[in-house]
């Protein structure tokens, strides 16, 4: 497997900073299991559940990711994947969904696009079990979680 074809997050990037920042937040919140390869608590499925209901179309956003924001790369970190995928979704929803997530996030005291970062997490578990992407194929490194687009 090619091990120059890697979607990695910048760490130097501010954006990054916040993102592992949301990381943190969420966790304390028990929002999301303290892990590399990133899943939700049950309190963080209902807020996706409650926040997008079966709005997110999985497929789509896993392409978008893999084609659009990552250039087709051979293996993506799974957190580059869901940086990605949590901008996708915040673009992809209504503008009441908007609002809707922004007063919920208030009222939970939830980092603001918190939401986004959990519902990209909801996407890559479902994608992994659809089986459009596979977690840690063989041949990955194995510093951090990869996922191999199907």
């Amino acid at each position: 497997m090619s091990q120059g074809n890697i979607a990695k997050l910048d760490y130097q990037d501010s954006r990054t900073q916040v993102y592992l920042k949301y990381l943190h937040g969420l966790d304390r919140q028990d929002l999301i299991v303290p892990s590399l390869d990133r899943n939700l608590t049950d309190t963080g499925r209902q807020v996706v559940k409650d926040s997008f209901g079966d709005t997110l179309d999985i497929g789509k956003i896993v392409r978008i990711v893999a084609h659009a924001r990552q250039r087709n790369p051979d293996l993506s970190e799974v957190d580059a994947f869901i940086y990605e995928a949590s901008d996708i979704v915040e673009v992809m929803s209504s503008t009441t969904q908007k609002e809707d997530i922004d007063i919920r996030e208030c009222q939970m005291l939830m980092p603001r696009k918190g939401t986004y970062v959990l519902a990209a997490i909801h996407i890559l578990r479902e994608a992994t079990e659809a089986g459009i992407v596979k977690m840690n194929p063989s041949g990955s490194p194995k510093d951090q979680c990869y996922l191999k687009y199907n």
